[in-house]
């Protein structure tokens, strides 16, 4: 973020970036267009919201004066609720049970996928993705269609007799999914 400022030794060993590699950086002014029209309309998928948002948030304050918030998915919160759910209750309790750690890396492993370096831009993003999958796969589906299911047939009650065109609830759920799936497609390219 800052290529004019030398960086410290614990950020070159834990990132793997060095001096040399920022030094013709662009400054982040020169940059700011693109990555503002990159999260335009989007919503980031990140893994811990509070070091993504708030470095970009700092950086744009240290740089224009005025920082940002974004919508993001955090794959360590629906990885935190996971691990409380699946501790809880009083048999859980009784068993000495513990949630398990949220990190990105240990995270992955309960899933069996494969393990990435850590701590790279690129590779982080991927293995962020990836869990999200994961996550959704295993843990998000049911709860997810039975969430969906559930708003179409509010918005199915909600219809007068004159503009349902004598559909049936399995009519207008389908179209009804297939105008979501369109507009999330849209928004989430």
């Amino acid at each position: 973020v800052n290529p004019n400022r030398e960086l410290n030794e614990e950020s070159v060993v834990i990132h793997g970036i060095t001096d040399s590699e920022v030094k013709n950086a662009p400054q982040l002014t020169h940059i700011l267009g693109e990555i503002l029209d990159a999260l335009s309309g989007k919503v980031v998928l990140v893994h811990y919201k509070n070091i993504e948002r708030q470095f970009f948030n700092n950086a744009l304050l240290n740089s224009i004066g005025e920082g940002i918030q974004f919508p993001v998915v955090d794959t360590l919160d629906i990885e935190h609720a996971i691990q409380r759910r699946e501790c809880s209750g009083l048999f859980n309790k009784l068993k000495g049970k513990k949630p398990g750690s949220v990190r990105l890396g240990h995270a992955r492993e309960r899933y069996r996928l494969p393990a990435y370096q850590p701590h790279h831009a690129l590779t982080d993003a991927l293995a962020t993705a990836e869990l999200f999958q994961a996550q959704l796969q295993y843990h998000l589906y049911d709860t997810t269609q039975k969430a969906i299911e559930a708003s179409a047939k509010k918005s199915f009650d909600k219809l007068t007799p004159e503009s349902m065109q004598s559909q049936s609830f399995n009519e207008f759920y389908n179209e009804w999914v297939k105008t979501n799936e369109a507009l999330l497609t849209e928004l989430y390219g």
